[in-house]
């Protein structure tokens, strides 16, 4: 009942770098929603998205996180923002799950 998400989509419908499009299957671009929700996030800029994850992603705990830290930003999303989000999963990884120092 849950579908992997592209913050940043596969087939954007606004324009988006080459760069940017580089790293649009990173882990830090990838989020775990439920089917439903992910269907209405589409081919949204991530602005967009943000606001109906608001509403319909509050179970989820790090969507959560996730909105708080890019509205805390400049709410830009983009090839920077992707691996500096996959950096940080991977600390977590290691700290949290895995408690690798």
């Amino acid at each position: 009942h849950y579908n992997t998400e592209h913050f940043l989509s596969q087939t954007p419908s606004y324009e988006v770098s080459a760069e940017d499009m580089e790293v649009v299957d990173s882990i830090g671009n990838l989020f775990i929603i439920s089917r439903h929700t992910n269907s209405k996030l589409q081919n949204l800029p991530p602005k967009e998205k943000i606001e109906i994850l608001k509403d319909k992603g509050k179970k989820f705990r790090y969507v959560m996180d996730f909105i708080e830290s890019f509205e805390k930003g400049d709410m830009s999303w983009g090839k920077k923002e992707i691996l500096n989000r996959a950096n940080n999963l991977a600390l977590l990884a290691y700290r949290e799950a895995w408690k690798i120092k």
